[in-house]
């Protein structure tokens, strides 16, 4: 027995520094379960808005109704007005604004509301009531505006080249309507030819038809 009680003595020891270790360990991460890790941090919803859509995608959709038209006599451009839904859920709005004049031209969406000291207005779609909807915009232009210096105001205006621009305007809906709906729009524009320009026109009112949702659309 006397042989024995050295190593046993020897083994308890480093029995209890191990059942120590032990423990210290298992406090470690108990402790370390109290604190949030990467996966319990809240993330971020990345699907806040709409995202920005294709041109390309937003010209294949099917404006099949006859649109509505807008014209101003003062304004003197006609908007063709027509809607229709993209696989996602998405009403698009869709504006053809056309100038009743060759060689007027017509304003970037980015423009100011009140223009560049004064001077120019948007092309603009916008929505009369924005709380029926869950997200709007961005509005989307299919041509390309460019900036144009005017050397007798002094003054440089993005502009689109003359002729017809189109917009788009996506929207999603609370609760996707169950009949086609009644969009009220508002329409803001000016045109303009390098020698004059005709009235602006601000906030007209309008009204969208969109046609029955077909199809399945991705809840969001």
């Amino acid at each position: 027995m006397f042989h024995f009680k050295k190593p046993v003595l020897y083994f308890q020891r480093r029995m209890n520094c191990y059942e120590r270790l032990t423990a210290v360990v298992m406090l470690g991460s108990a402790l370390a379960g109290c604190q949030p890790s990467v996966s319990d941090s809240p993330v971020a919803d990345a699907e806040v808005g709409i995202a920005t859509q294709s041109k390309s995608a937003l010209a294949s959709l099917d404006y099949g109704q006859s649109p509505r038209i807008h014209h101003d006599a003062s304004g003197r451009v006609q908007v063709e007005l027509s809607s229709a839904w993209s696989q996602d859920g998405l009403l698009v709005i869709r504006g053809i604004f056309t100038p009743d004049d060759a060689g007027f031209h017509l304003y970037s969406s980015s423009l100011p509301k009140e223009g560049v000291s004064g001077l120019g207005r948007p092309t603009l779609i916008e929505v009369s009531d924005s709380a029926t909807f869950q997200d709007v915009g961005p509005l989307v232009s299919a041509e390309e505006p460019f900036s144009h210096h005017d050397e007798t105001l002094d003054i440089t205006l993005p502009i689109y080249h003359s002729g017809a621009v189109t917009l788009y305007l996506p929207l999603r809906f609370r609760a996707l309507p169950q009949a086609p709906t009644q969009v009220p729009i508002r329409l803001t524009y000016m045109a303009c030819s390098d020698m004059r320009c005709n009235s602006p026109v601000e906030g007209a009112a309008e009204e969208v038809t969109s046609p029955l949702p077909v199809g399945d659309f991705v809840e969001r």
